[in-house]
């Protein structure tokens, strides 16, 4: 069964996440949490790029659970993620997701680009110097 998400590490401490064209379901939803959940928990801090422009549109609902898991766990975010970048080529998209950045911040430093290539590019400079 083809996955909600598709990872890449190969360049850790750089995390590539990349969101499929798949329907979410609880199950993927579930399974996407938990992988969230051992990133966290892994040991390693670590940028996060998430890759969004293929991904089908997430509901409310999973995006008020989304919200209320991370912020169950800000400090191990603050303190995991030393940087998060979410990828997303539609102009309107990005410029929602700049507004819900505004209103509801991540719990780590985190900016919306609309190429992985510029995502990869900030990822460098916050691991250099800890900031976009």
């Amino acid at each position: 069964m083809k996955k909600y998400y598709e990872v890449d590490d190969s360049k850790f401490p750089i995390v590539v996440t990349t969101l499929t064209d798949i329907q979410l379901t609880n199950e993927l939803f579930g399974e996407y949490l938990e992988y969230m959940d051992s990133w966290l928990n892994g040991g390693k801090p670590f940028v996060d790029i998430h890759v969004l422009s293929e991904g089908k549109y997430m509901s409310s609902e999973y995006r008020i659970e989304l919200n209320n898991f991370l912020k169950k766990r800000s400090e191990i975010v603050k303190k995991m993620k030393t940087g998060l970048i979410m990828v997303n080529s539609s102009m309107v998209m990005s410029m929602m997701l700049k507004g819900v950045f505004l209103f509801n911040p991540p719990p780590c430093p985190h900016t919306v680009v609309k190429t992985l290539a510029e995502a990869y590019t900030l990822a460098d400079r916050v691991l250099k110097t800890g900031k976009f």
